[in-house]
């Protein structure tokens, strides 16, 4: 069992360094295998498929986009900043994250859907958005519809405009995507929303 619950670990590893090297499409059965050491056979005895095994690491990237996303919002709720500063810079960590790491972006947003999705994975992908409205609501005093709607407004508009940047899909856009094109979008998206 213990030897089992180390290869498991190690399939997850050399998955990962895959998934940020190549992206989520290089990801194979047979090359994790052969990775870990171990028979196609065995990967299929520990995992159900491929499948649960990019939920597993699709988990880690949320971990690590949560975690920076939660860290900048602490930030600015422990330096009394208002709503507008607290959700900007978290819109620039949110699309700084997707640039920087891209691969790791498009497994989490882009991979093919599983249906139905498994009930842990989707707890985990929720709880991070929980996370912070639960935060807004009790700082700001907001209601728990409004900081629901806030929260997921933001996400919405964070995510498209991260979708556009990383897939290349407006270049003109590309050209004139500095930090300061990306600041005035947070703010132009955040204006009227939060009075």
């Amino acid at each position: 069992m213990v030897k089992d619950a180390g290869l498991k670990k190690d399939i997850l590893e050399n998955g990962w360094a895959i998934l940020n090297q190549n992206g989520r499409e290089a990801l194979r059965m047979r090359e994790l295998a052969k990775l870990s050491d171990c028979s196609v056979g065995t990967v299929y005895n520990l995992y159900e498929n491929l499948n649960e095994i990019i939920l597993r690491l699709n988990v880690r990237c949320l971990d690590q986009m949560y975690g920076v996303l939660h860290q900048e919002m602490r930030k600015e709720i422990e330096c009394g900043s208002d709503l507008h500063e607290v959700f900007h810079k978290m819109g620039k960590a949110y699309i700084s994250f997707g640039l920087r790491h891209p691969k790791l972006w498009r497994s989490l947003f882009e991979s093919v859907p599983i249906d139905p999705m498994p009930e842990w994975y989707k707890e985990k992908a929720q709880n991070g958005l929980f996370i912070i409205e639960a935060a807004v609501q009790k700082k700001f005093g907001l209601s728990e519809g409004k900081a629901n709607q806030l929260v997921n407004f933001f996400w919405a508009a964070m995510h498209g405009m991260t979708s556009i940047l990383i897939n290349r899909k407006m270049e003109a856009l590309n050209e004139s995507a500095t930090e300061g094109f990306v600041t005035s979008y947070i703010d132009h998206c955040l204006r009227g929303f939060i009075q």
